[in-house]
């Protein structure tokens, strides 16, 4: 079933991506998934909408929406630390000053590598006052299980999310 489940997601994701060349593997818990995935966090003004990796032949990218759950009347700077898969201790780093007044907001990073296939990894948002970047006013600590491989040249899916064909164009040999 959690196969099933997953590839169901993918190819409909491959599907909507077609143009892009990128796939979304999902990597936390939705209606259609398995239990062992992580559930989606909430704080107190912000809850996760999405979470996994867009995949391409470059390679995976973390992948994380969030959704305005209560109304902020202001300004918010954000912080979101990326976890490193090839070192813990040294998290990707990006901060951004946005207001979310009814916003969904997509957080993306750059090009990960080290991502193993069934590990779970972790993306932190830390939002802060803008005019006091101590003070913080909400956090999100979101787990996403990787279904794609980053740590040799290529990234890789795990076996049997894409029919042979699927996985043949969307890999560029099949057009």
């Amino acid at each position: 079933m959690k196969k099933l489940s997953l590839c169901l997601i993918l190819v409909f994701a491959a599907t909507l991506n077609s143009y892009a060349e990128e796939l979304f593997a999902s990597g936390i818990r939705t209606e259609y998934s398995n239990v062992s995935e992580p559930i989606p966090s909430k704080g107190r003004y912000f809850k996760t909408l999405l979470g996994g990796f867009n995949v391409s032949k470059e390679g995976a990218k973390y992948n994380l929406v969030i959704e305005v759950i209560k109304g902020l009347d202001k300004e918010v700077f954000y912080k979101v630390e990326y976890e490193n898969p090839l070192d813990k201790n040294k998290p990707f780093v990006r901060g951004k000053s946005e207001k979310p007044a009814d916003l969904t907001v997509q957080l993306l990073s750059d090009y990960i590598k080290g991502l193993e296939i069934f590990k779970v990894y972790s993306v932190k948002v830390i939002f802060y006052d803008p005019y006091d970047k101590n003070r913080e006013v909400d956090r999100l600590e979101q787990k996403i299980m990787s279904y794609v491989d980053t740590t040799g040249n290529e990234a890789r899916l795990v076996d049997g999310l894409l029919k042979s064909d699927e996985l043949k164009q969307w890999r560029g040999h099949g057009r």
